[in-house]
């Protein structure tokens, strides 16, 4: 499994283990069905420096969280607290995730965009994170970690 990939499980598995959380898709194709529920969606990679025997990367990450009921200030909480439950499931125990990958150099919350969804039958919030994630691996070889 090559070192992206085993970053994008470590995260997933993370998500989905969130108490509460009853409806997790990755890469998912629609809109969510149950609330709350958390949506991982990998982005591209740039090439950064490196040495002789590695290569550097960065990573982009989406997650996408979404609540359902409640009146504004009972949907943004929840949202938020959506949020910080994502944040920390992937944040909170240093940059290999208690173990479970190597490589990781830093991840690092880039950017927080929270919405209402205006048309829908029921009050729904919703938030994007997009996280950038530096990583390391064999140059030549994106299966190895450096």
């Amino acid at each position: 499994m090559s070192v992206r990939e085993t970053i994008l499980a470590a995260i997933a598995s993370r998500l989905a283990a969130i108490p509460g959380v009853v409806e997790f898709a990755r890469e998912a194709t629609g809109d969510p069905t149950q609330f709350p529920a958390i949506f991982l969606t990998e982005g591209p990679h740039e090439s950064r420096s490196g040495e002789v025997q590695t290569q550097r990367y960065a990573m982009s990450v989406l997650i996408e969280g979404y609540v359902a009921g409640g009146d504004g200030a009972a949907a943004a909480a929840a949202r938020n607290n959506l949020y910080a439950a994502a944040a920390a499931a992937i944040m909170s125990d240093g940059l290999n995730m208690g173990g479970t990958i190597s490589g990781v150099e830093d991840i690092a919350e880039i950017r927080f965009r929270p919405s209402v969804a205006e048309l829908s039958k029921g009050r729904r919030a919703a938030f994007e994170l997009e996280l950038e994630i530096q990583f390391s691996t064999m140059r030549g070889n994106p299966a190895l970690p450096a």
